[in-house]
Formats: structure tokens, sequence, C-alpha cells
């Protein structure tokens, strides 16, 4: 029993897998028909290059990404279409924020410092722990 489970778990497994490709190539499709027109490249050659974005995001699915950008036109566009078109597409959540400026400069330099102190923080622990490890080995 327990060997029939395990092989029914194993095939509703990868035909999950399956069609959640084929879910991420449709959504890829929608894009290119309704959105990604006119484009320097055929469809089916669009349809390659969103196959190897469905390939390579799938350790990633199910992730979140961060974004931050200064408010202009471009950046909206990339906020309110195409962050919807790679979640989509990828199955990784694309979160934008859109700031002036210099509230983007602000930003960035206030994640650096924190980044900095995280970066500090590790090495100190791991300073720690070598120390602990070094003096009790005598």
């Amino acid at each position: 029993m327990r060997k029939y489970l395990v092989s029914a778990i194993a095939a509703v497994s990868v035909v999950a897998a399956t069609s959640s490709a084929q879910a991420d190539m449709a959504a890829a499709n929608k894009w290119i028909e309704s959105e990604f027109q006119p484009s320097t490249l055929s469809k089916s050659e669009q349809a390659s290059e969103m196959e190897w974005f469905v390939n390579a995001a799938t350790p990633f699915q199910g992730m979140e990404i961060n974004v931050l950008s200064e408010g202009i036109p471009t950046h909206s566009y990339e906020s309110e279409v195409l962050t919807k078109a790679f979640e989509e597409i990828t199955g990784i959540k694309v979160n934008h924020q859109i700031l002036g400026e210099g509230e983007v400069v602000q930003a960035v330099l206030h994640a650096d410092d924190k980044r900095q102190r995280e970066i500090g923080a590790v090495a100190e622990c791991q300073r720690d722990r070598l120390f602990r490890c070094y003096t009790s080995c005598f």
C-alpha cells in the first residue's frame, strides 16, 4: 500500500510540475501576444527567450524581490506592466516602489549602511565563534 501511495504522490508531483511549466509558458505566450509587440524578434524567438526565463526562474519561484526606482515614465511602465508579466512568467513576485530621486538616493545609502552593519555583525559573530573554538582546543 505504501509503495502505491509513494508512486501516486510522485506521479502527481511530475504532473503538477509539468502543468506549472506549461502555465508559465502560457503566460509568456499571452504577454508576447498582448504586450510585447511590435518587436525586433519574431514571436517564436520571443517564445524561446521566455522559455529561458521560465527555466532559469524555476529554483526561485515563490520568492519576492524588492525594486526601488526613481519616478520617471519608464519606471512607471515597469512597475505597472512589466512586474505583472515577470511574476506571471517566472513565479517571482516583484515589489516595485517608485520614489523621488532624492528619496531613492537616501534609501540606497540607508540600505548600504544597514548592509554594512549586518556584515559587521556576522564578522563579529564569526570572530567570536572562532575564538571560542580556538580557546576550547587548548
